[in-house]
């Protein structure tokens, strides 16, 4: 009984429609996706990325790294630990 709805309202050829449908769109992304460095290295030829200049000493300031960032809030949390438990 169920398959005769199936034959009937030709559910077999809505069945392979869909999954042909969802493989091409599969492939495009898949291509898509493979193709991606090289479209991004010609829009970077385009369009390169802009650099600072670290000859101007004047305007330059001098960051700091991430490293030195974490160890000088660890070192200011240290401190503030010691000051408590002193007090305590």
């Amino acid at each position: 009984m169920s398959m005769d709805n199936i034959w009937e309202h030709d559910g077999i050829g809505i069945a392979v429609s869909g999954m042909c449908i969802v493989f091409t769109v599969l492939m495009l992304i898949s291509l898509f996706i493979s193709q991606l460095p090289r479209c991004l290295s010609l829009i970077d030829k385009v369009v390169p990325e802009k650099v600072q200049d670290q000859d101007d000493s004047v305007s330059a300031v001098a960051t700091p790294s991430r490293s030195e960032e974490m160890s000088r809030i660890a070192a200011i949390g240290y401190a503030v630990y010691r000051s408590r438990r002193a007090r305590d």
